[in-house]
């Protein structure tokens, strides 16, 4: 059972999706965007992973607002 969840495990994204998330967290560094702080871990992986996947993030939640390549639809008035 160990055997066949570590295979399940490895097959995942892999290094594209970290790759996004790891340009993703530098370019809110860089631009200072609060995206990059320690308290948004989760919503940077929600960002990281929409951009992976190439869909939109649908929330209304501000801290989405002017990340660069990431299509967010809201309700909110940005």
């Amino acid at each position: 059972m160990i055997a066949s969840w570590s295979e399940r495990r490895q097959s995942g994204p892999g290094l594209e999706l970290i790759a996004s998330y790891v340009a993703l967290r530098c370019w809110c560094v860089r631009a200072g965007h609060a995206l990059g702080q320690k308290d948004h871990e989760a919503d940077r992986r929600v960002a990281a992973t929409a951009m992976w996947l190439g869909v939109p993030v649908v929330a209304h939640d501000a801290i989405f607002a002017n990340v660069e390549g990431l299509n967010l639809l809201t309700k909110l008035d940005l």
